[in-house]
């Protein structure tokens, strides 16, 4: 469903129930930014998650569609968006085992009442749980990645971002911060907030609007973006994460490319 900043009316438990249900959609999906997208591999499909459908009026959706890829001719069809408010330039991430889709910030469609953080159980596709945990900054344009602590669901780091009007806050200003919160997440999940080195992406450090990637060892890798002031971030120097030495800068050679923002990064474990 696609809204003009307002709340997701209340719907009846059988209305819920039919919205959970897989619907192929009779028509390509409306063109849309500011979403999230992440591939399942337990269902060999795309999900893709809220965005803004109009750049004139800020239309945003609570759509939830999923691409699947197993047949030749892929189709469209929406997943459950019951209980997920409108949102879009949120944070998205798959948990470990694949069974939690979370959600975190982003511009949203009631600032007074929606939750900062949204889970879905993708065992059942049912409902969006949400939650506000307490400390947590709600901004937009940041990345977020599962990180394994050896616990039983891991936790989520969520890094850097910006905090401004359309994110629900009365002043603009860039987090140059990492959350890391505990899954499954509560209002209690947030368990620390450490500041990004201020040389992490080289002479600019990159707050918002990155490609954000993790390798199969658990390294989250960090790229391009845009400054606090809106400068573009140049690529000659990229932002690694590990859990035993934490945040470190990597400088690339070779032909570099132009800084860029809204660009996506994937880690591929053979080139």
């Amino acid at each position: 469903m696609t809204r003009k900043i307002q709340k997701t009316s209340t719907v009846t438990a059988a209305a819920a129930a039919l919205a959970a249900l897989p619907r192929t959609l009779a028509s390509t999906p409306a063109a849309r930014w500011g979403h999230q997208a992440v591939y399942v591999e337990s269902k060999k499909a795309i999900y893709i998650v809220g965005g803004e459908t109009s750049a004139s009026d800020y239309q945003i959706t609570n759509e939830v569609l999923v691409l699947s890829l197993n047949s030749s001719n892929p189709s469209f069809t929406t997943g459950s968006s019951d209980g997920l408010p409108a949102h879009a330039f949120a944070s998205m991430a798959l948990s470990n085992d694949e069974n939690s889709l979370i959600v975190m910030g982003g511009m949203t469609s009631d600032c007074s009442s929606d939750g900062l953080a949204h889970t879905l159980d993708l065992s059942n596709d049912a409902e969006w749980i949400s939650n506000s945990p307490n400390r947590f900054l709600r901004r937009r344009g940041a990345g977020m990645a599962w990180v394994d602590n050896n616990s039983t669901y891991g936790e989520v780091m969520v890094i850097g971002g910006i905090a401004d009007s359309y994110s629900c806050s009365s002043s603009t200003s860039a987090y140059t911060a990492a959350d890391v919160l505990s899954l499954p997440l509560s209002s209690s999940a947030l368990v620390s907030s450490r500041s990004l080195p201020n040389s992490l992406t080289g002479s600019t450090l990159a707050v918002s609007d990155f490609g954000l990637a993790s390798d199969s060892s658990g390294k989250i890798y960090l790229a391009g973006g845009q400054s606090s002031s809106g400068d573009l971030v140049s690529l000659d120097t990229i932002g690694i994460w590990d859990s035993t030495n934490g945040w470190r800068s990597q400088t690339t050679s070779g032909d570099v490319p132009d800084g860029r923002v809204g660009a996506s990064l994937v880690a591929h474990p053979n080139l």
